[in-house]
């Protein structure tokens, strides 16, 4: 029998509209419900139509597209998963198909939506009273202002918990004065949560720094934007001064009384079940997780936790928000050694 060999086929697939979705190879999307499957269909649209054709040229000038905003707050997705005051109130998985789609087309619009509708939006919902959420939220549920979360430094970024900006409080004002470093949005942002060290007790606040009603920054705010960036250039980074710079005590968020507010969960293990995987640690890499729930603990059993830290890692204390290790009980990991969890020293 004689074989003939024959050159690979050139013909060309069934053509794909460029960035069409067309993989879902861990079938992630099997788990949608209608609601979120419609959330996803949304965003997805939108950033193909909307966001694709433009993007680029805003990424070669380094500027934000803000014609995009209209449509953004059409989506009905800014918020995301907040409750109430004009915001979606979605799933979580509905909220990660938002990121999913937005970032798949760019990744600049997806960091202002996390800067604004996450971060700036959910430190307002988390840390605010309801006369502060529902004095500022609402508006920016519909995009009419916007935000941005002044936490970093030049000297502290990952290890922000030792910021070094201070805020004094002058009568019915605080007096805040420091040094931010790239804040998203932060150079033209309506709303801006800050973070600042009280000088009175040493604990971190937050404040909203507002713009004024001719629409600029207050006195002793000095942002200017970050040049030079390599990537994510359609969303602008600010360097901002703080010198002598007044908020309201009004706007200094009711429930952010130390940093350990900031990120609720980092000390507090689940109700029930085994320790969870708080916001910012990790486990060591040579252990696993604790799977069986040890009893409640004592100020005793916490006492005893101490001596089982090992050195860098944050001591447990009857006068102190013990580690989510020692708060159930578990002065050590399963398999011996220091606490399985580390914490930074509030």
């Amino acid at each position: 029998m004689t074989t003939t060999s024959s050159a690979p086929s050139t013909a060309s697939p069934e053509a794909v509209p460029a960035g069409a979705a067309t993989s879902d190879y861990f079938r992630l999307d099997d788990d949608l419900t209608p609601e979120e499957i419609a959330v996803r269909d949304r965003v997805r649209a939108f950033a193909e139509q909307q966001v694709l054709p433009i993007i680029n040229a805003y990424w070669e000038k380094a500027e934000f597209p803000w014609e995009l905003l209209p449509g953004l707050a059409e989506l009905g997705i800014i918020g995301t998963t907040i409750q109430g005051h004009g915001c979606p109130g979605m799933s979580r998985k509905a909220a990660g198909m938002v990121a999913r789609e937005m970032a798949r087309v760019d990744g600049s619009i997806n960091t202002f939506l996390g800067v604004h509708g996450n971060l700036c939006m959910g430190a307002l919902n988390m840390l605010g009273s309801e006369e502060q959420k529902d004095r500022w939220l609402p508006a920016m549920a519909r995009l009419e202002k916007t935000g941005a979360f002044a936490l970093t430094e030049p000297e502290h970024g990952s290890d922000s918990v030792a910021l070094e900006t201070t805020a004094r409080r002058d009568g019915d004002s605080w007096v805040i004065d420091g040094h931010k470093r790239w804040i998203g949005n932060g150079h033209a942002a309506d709303v801006v949560v800050l973070f600042a060290r009280s000088t009175e007790d040493g604990k971190v606040n937050a404040f909203v720094v507002q713009k004024t009603a001719v629409g600029e920054h207050p006195a002793g705010y000095r942002p200017e934007v970050i040049t030079g960036k390599v990537g994510k250039r359609a969303i602008q980074q600010a360097d901002i001064v703080l010198e002598g710079l007044r908020v309201p005590a009004a706007n200094r968020l009711e429930h952010c009384r130390s940093f350990k507010d900031v990120s609720p969960g980092c000390c507090r293990p689940p109700a029930a079940g085994p320790p969870g995987r708080p916001w910012g640690t990790r486990w060591p890499p040579s252990r696993s997780p604790p799977t069986t729930p040890p009893a409640a603990s004592s100020s005793a059993t916490r006492s005893a936790a101490t001596s089982s830290c090992s050195p860098g890692w944050r001591t447990c204390s009857a006068s102190s928000p013990p580690c989510s290790c020692c708060a159930t009980g578990w002065p050590s990991s399963p398999t011996g050694g220091s606490c399985p969890t580390r914490r930074p020293r509030w």
